[in-house]
């Protein structure tokens, strides 16, 4: 069993967003990061 060590740092942060996106699904994090969310009415 190897670990996560060896991997660059872009490469973990790569396989770490591919992991939340397939977790939860594209349009929640579509609607997380889009600015009209954050809008103050």
């Amino acid at each position: 069993m190897g670990g996560f060590a060896p991997f660059s740092m872009f490469t973990k942060l790569l396989l770490s967003l591919s992991m939340l996106m397939g977790r939860l699904e594209i349009f929640p994090m579509l609607i997380l990061f889009s600015p009209q969310l954050w809008r103050k009415k």
